[in-house]
């Protein structure tokens, strides 16, 4: 049998509250049930738990705040049309259209072209 009891600790009135409750429920389930051989008491407090928790929720917080910095940046990056132009003043895409491109696209000025 498990019994869960999370008490708060977030002062220090209640963390010392909930330390002396822990206690004294520690030593009444040891007074009672601490000689019997078919039970066996294994006494965790979850006031340690629920610290652990919060420490490794705390360390993970600024790992989580770079991690959406770092998908907006990249996301506003990718969404940008870019107009990438050549020497000769073209836009890349036009030297495409007109001669062919990766998909097969070819004028009819310039058949030998054709990617297959």
């Amino acid at each position: 049998m498990r019994l869960w009891f999370f008490l708060r600790f977030d002062t220090p009135i209640f963390d010392e509250m909930a330390k002396e409750w822990e206690e004294a429920a520690t030593k009444r389930v040891r007074a009672e049930f601490g000689d019997n051989p078919l039970i066996k008491c294994h006494i965790k407090h979850s006031r340690i738990v629920d610290q652990g928790l919060t420490k490794n929720a705390n360390r993970l917080k600024p790992y989580f705040a770079v991690t959406v910095i770092v998908l907006i940046a990249f996301t506003s990056f990718y969404s940008l049309k870019w107009h990438i132009r050549r020497k000769n003043g073209q836009l890349k895409g036009n030297h495409c259209a007109k001669h062919g491109n990766a998909h097969g696209n070819v004028s009819r000025d310039h058949p030998e072209r054709a990617i297959l």
